[in-house]
């Protein structure tokens, strides 16, 4: 029993050495040896939070995001907090697993609805995945909070290009507006205007 206890801790002591010969790596920006010493301790305790969660950004640090994120799922699936949670979703999104990125964005939004930047987030993504209505719905939101979010207006724009004329017309106008082109505003209002008269015509 005591060779047993004996081993067990004398494998504690190896993984903490280990990670912090990582560490000090690190500190002397030598990330490749930093890596090696993680990988050891990964290859007796293969679930290791701390190594996995300091490899993690050292992929990152790399750009291998689909290995950083590999990590960060071991690591959250430990500790299950928002914090890895929005690592592993911006490792996802840099992987280009969209989709995933997403998933994990809209949870952290429906747990803290009034954050702008996970709102941002779902509309950017959105687009990229083709979901136009959702990331027109995303982007009207960050509008109510800052109307004058020139990201969300050129976005919206772009997305009502071929959806919704008379929109295209006023989020362009107010875009001009913004940028102090009153005489482009103008027209675009003008246009949105004819726009909806011809809409009230077709309508009758």
């Amino acid at each position: 029993m005591d060779g047993f206890l004996s081993a067990i801790n004398g494998t504690t002591n190896f993984l903490s050495l280990k990670i912090n010969e990582a560490k000090i790596y690190i500190d002397n920006q030598n990330f490749e040896k930093a890596g090696q010493s993680l990988k050891e301790v990964l290859e007796i305790e293969p679930d290791s939070p701390e190594a996995n969660f300091i490899l993690a950004q050292i992929y990152e640090f790399d750009e291998q995001f689909e290995k950083s994120a590999e990590c960060y799922e071991k690591v959250y699936k430990q500790n299950p907090n928002d914090d890895i949670k929005i690592r592993l979703a911006q490792a996802y999104e840099s992987a280009e697993s969209y989709s995933k990125a997403l998933n994990l964005f809209s949870e952290l939004y429906d747990a803290n609805p009034k954050d702008k930047d996970y709102c941002e987030k779902i509309a950017h993504l959105s687009v990229i995945l083709g979901y136009k209505s959702k990331a027109a719905e995303f982007y009207n939101k960050l509008l109510k909070n800052d109307s004058d979010n020139i990201i969300a207006l050129t976005q919206l724009q772009d997305l009502y290009h071929e959806t919704n004329p008379l929109m295209y017309h006023l989020t362009k106008a107010r875009i001009h507006e913004m940028e102090n082109a009153l005489s482009y505003a103008v027209n675009a209002y003008k246009k949105a205007l004819s726009d909806q008269k011809q809409r009230k015509i077709l309508s009758r």
